[in-house]
């Protein structure tokens, strides 16, 4: 979805400022590794977190596009969404599937008959498994995936190797282990890490109050009417 292009910029941005930090400190500069998976799993976090907690799958979502090429479709066995969005993209894809005349159209001519292509390719889709769809027109040069799961993308390879999520063997308050998204981006060297688990609810209370200038009495005073 473009949010990820959106977020994974945003991100972009705060890394570059990361990096600049630690150049004042250290004098040294950084190299910038940015992922969009990276990206969609933190915007995820709070959803995976929490579903991993109480053992839910998450649901899958409805993945329809204005172009018919850029679109999701039902396979033999489950939903693949097809990303031929720009024009070769388009070509590839129609050259791929046996019928060349379909592709290289104009942006016109591919909104106009939208209808047309979505059917044809609704009932082509069904001829293989999504698994096979992936596989044959990603070695066409057409970006298409099977639909996964969140159980099973945090399970891909890629996934695992770029290191997205901590694992807290022990929260405060929370029985057993508990996985976290960590960051969108990587360094070279002092990249982003997770020391200790998340605050608990007013854990610092008596720390940030007293830096506010509040005293014992104050701050049993505001416990005892219920501000904290």
């Amino acid at each position: 979805p473009q949010v990820l292009d959106f977020g994974c910029g945003i991100t972009g941005a705060f890394t570059i400022a990361s990096a600049l930090f630690h150049r004042e400190r250290a004098g040294e500069g950084q190299h910038i590794d940015l992922s969009l998976t990276d990206t969609a799993f933190i915007f995820m976090g709070s959803q995976i977190t929490g579903a991993l907690r109480v053992g839910k799958e998450l649901g899958l979502q409805t993945t329809g596009r204005g172009r018919a090429s850029h679109s999701c479709y039902m396979a033999k066995d489950k939903p693949v969404m097809v990303g031929a969005n720009n024009q070769r993209e388009h070509k590839r894809l129609f050259d791929a599937l046996g019928r060349p005349e379909m592709g290289d159209k104009s942006n016109e001519h591919r909104a106009a008959h939208r209808d047309e292509e979505a059917a044809f390719l609704a009932e082509t889709m069904k001829s293989k498994t999504a698994q096979e769809w992936e596989d044959y027109l990603q070695s066409k040069h057409v970006p298409a995936a099977r639909q996964r799961t969140v159980a099973e993308a945090m399970a891909d390879p890629q996934v695992k190797h770029r290191g997205v999520f901590h694992d807290l063997e022990e929260v405060p308050g929370i029985e057993g282990p508990c996985r976290v998204p960590m960051a969108a981006f990587k360094f070279k060297k002092d990249g982003p890490r997770i020391d200790s688990p998340p605050s608990r609810m007013g854990q610092h209370n008596k720390d940030v109050l007293t830096e506010l200038g509040y005293d014992a009495d104050g701050i049993k005073e505001l416990e005892k009417t219920g501000v904290i």
